[in-house]
């Protein structure tokens, strides 16, 4: 540390914590100087239980003090005399929110009250408060908004005459009883859960009775349609309500291992009853995707404050894809004689029977031309043959291989499995992505990356020709002309020709021999002194015969590519006219290469 008296233990570091643990984490902050009007917006989370904080600001003190309960989210807040706050709460509707047992409405203190959709932010004024988010109120509080959504309908219908005067004043009438058995609900939800309970339940029946009404009375079948999707919507959010309110909850387990396609898998739904009260006659179903077999499930009773489990097989049949397979349990209950219904999600995964252990090119290198062989080793986990054959993906612009004759791979086996793969013939010089994959008649059952690198040798055997840019004497012997900007030097280790930045359109040429009437591939090393975007055509007897536009990522170095050109036109002497040409924007960097040779085109494999 040196001197003693030069150390100091308050480092920002630690400020910065303690800060987020009362600006965060009890949410306290000023909105106005001195804490005349505050924020109070703490932010439960991250296995944080509880907060405890309190500040002494010029006006007195002002506190947060949060926990999660099972009730819900508790907070008390202490806001100082002649100041304000605005507490901020994580809440889906204002109905989620009371204080002291009582509605927001009804508290006094209480000067306005927002809702965002997420949180609820009520203004308040000096004084202590007890806030509770209950999820029991918020459950009711969304069908509150399903009831008025149904109003909105409702009213739409009869403005454009869908629906009759008498008809819209019998939903009017009808929403007006489940609005104010909600109420009832909310108002009872601080003493009693039961009666709450029931109160949505009469809810709930109005709403089942209504859906029948409709049908039966709206004669305009989109009017109908309408009514019965706003109407449904709500029959869910009853049914949540009432699922809240009494404690249900339900899980889907999956039986452990791996699960394959042919196989029955155990499958169990747990429903939970946190509530005071048994529910007898507990009904659940469980469905999986189309074509899925399932048996299993019936009526039990779940007792108060326990849990019962409901057992049942899902058979994967032979075909089922590979992956994730969603399941949906639906439990059926009564309240107060009202069948109740809710969902609970749940995932199956269905694994492949084959992995593949091993995958590889042999040679894992070769020029344009070359074959290799990306050959693979399959093994079958499961109890019986698969049949199936592979195949290798190739980057664009690479012909596609032929895949495997198919093959039976034994239970519980290995076996080898090949595919020739050809290099093509034009490209860059770069590592490259094979993909073996083994598939059966369906799908692909299991796949995985090949490396493999295609190689240019700067000392290509039976070139035609071979120009050194660069190089006096070879540049001499190839008739080599420029644009006033174009020079030579060395970079990346060779010589090379440049056309020139940040000159629009420069250029360089130079003659080039090949085999009169016959096609040839131009190989092409560009030399680069550090990561750059190049941007410039290659030209044959005046005609662009290569667009070239790369992005060379690396620092100083080389890259090298080739071409084909066949074009007949360009082919009627022994020597072809070579130019490279930056393009005419002046965009990227401009031609820089160092070596140019003509090839025959070999016969593929």
């Amino acid at each position: 540390f040196g001197d003693v008296g030069m150390n100091s233990f308050n480092h920002y570091a630690y400020g910065a914590v303690g800060q987020w643990m009362y600006s965060t984490l009890a949410g306290v902050s000023a909105l106005e100087p001195g804490y005349k009007t505050s924020l109070i917006a703490p932010q439960p989370g991250g296995g944080i239980t509880f907060a405890n904080y309190g500040y002494d600001t010029r006006y007195g003190r002002i506190t947060s003090n949060w926990k999660q309960t099972e009730a819900g989210l508790s907070l008390d807040v202490t806001v100082p005399g002649n100041t304000t706050a605005k507490v901020r709460l994580p809440a889906d509707n204002v109905y989620a929110i009371s204080e002291g047992g009582k509605s927001l409405a009804d508290v006094d203190g209480v000067r306005s009250v927002a809702d965002d959709g997420q949180t609820v932010t009520v203004t308040v004024g000096s004084g202590h408060y007890n806030f509770l988010v209950d999820p029991r109120r918020s459950a009711v509080g969304s069908a509150f908004a399903a009831v008025e959504q149904l109003s909105k309908v409702s009213a739409t219908l009869a403005a454009h005459g869908q629906i009759s005067g008498p008809q819209s004043d019998q939903l009017a009438v009808t929403a007006q009883t489940m609005t104010a058995d909600l109420q009832q609900a909310i108002n009872a939800l601080g003493t009693s859960g039961a009666a709450a309970g029931n109160h949505v339940a009469h809810a709930l029946r109005t709403a089942l009775a209504l859906d029948s009404w409709i049908s039966a009375q709206i004669s305009d079948r989109a009017a109908q349609q309408l009514l019965r999707t706003a109407n449904t919507s709500l029959t869910s959010a009853l049914s949540e309500a009432i699922r809240s309110i009494t404690g249900l909850t339900a899980t889907i387990t999956v039986g452990s291992g791996v699960h394959l396609a042919g196989q029955d898998v155990p499958v169990t739904v747990t429903v939970k009853n946190t509530g005071g009260q048994n529910r007898p006659g507990t009904e659940v179903a469980l469905t999986a995707p189309s074509g899925w077999q399932v048996q299993g499930g019936g009526a039990q009773s779940v007792p108060a404050r326990g849990s019962s489990t409901f057992p049942f097989t899902v058979s994967i049949p032979d075909a089922a894809a590979l992956g994730i397979a969603d399941l949906q349990a639906q439990i059926n209950f009564t309240l107060d004689a009202v069948p109740v219904q809710f969902l609970a999600a749940g995932s199956l995964v269905v694994a492949s029977p084959i992995s593949m252990v091993s995958a590889a090119s042999d040679p894992v290198s070769g020029e344009p031309g070359t074959q290799t062989t990306v050959e693979t080793t399959v093994h079958n986990q499961s109890t019986r043959p698969v049949t199936g054959h592979l195949s290798v993906a190739v980057p664009d612009g690479w012909a596609t291989p032929q895949p495997s004759a198919d093959v039976s791979v034994p239970a519980g086996q290995d076996a080898v499995v090949s595919v020739p793969v050809l290099v093509p013939l034009v490209g860059n010089a770069a590592p490259v992505t094979l993909t073996a994959a083994f598939a059966d008649a369906n799908q692909t059952l299991a796949s995985k990356a090949v490396p493999f690198t295609v190689t240019q040798t700067l000392t290509p055997t039976g070139a035609i020709d071979y120009a050194d840019l660069g190089n006096a004497a070879a540049e001499t012997a190839h008739h080599v002309t420029a644009a006033p900007s174009s020079g030579t030097s060395v970079e990346a280790g060779r010589t090379r020709r440049y056309s020139g930045m940040f000159v629009p359109g420069s250029w360089f040429e130079f003659d080039l021999g090949i085999t009169q009437g016959k096609p040839f591939l131009m190989r092409v090393v560009e030399t680069y002194d550090g990561a750059q975007v190049k941007n410039y055509t290659l030209r044959v007897n005046g005609k662009v015969v290569h667009n070239r536009i790369i992005n060379h990522q690396t620092g100083a170095g080389l890259e090298t590519f080739q071409f084909l050109v066949d074009d007949p036109t360009l082919l009627t002497a022994s020597t072809v006219r070579v130019r490279a040409q930056y393009n005419d924007a002046a965009t990227g960097y401009d031609p820089s290469i160092a070596d140019v040779w003509s090839l025959p085109v070999p016969n593929l494999p």
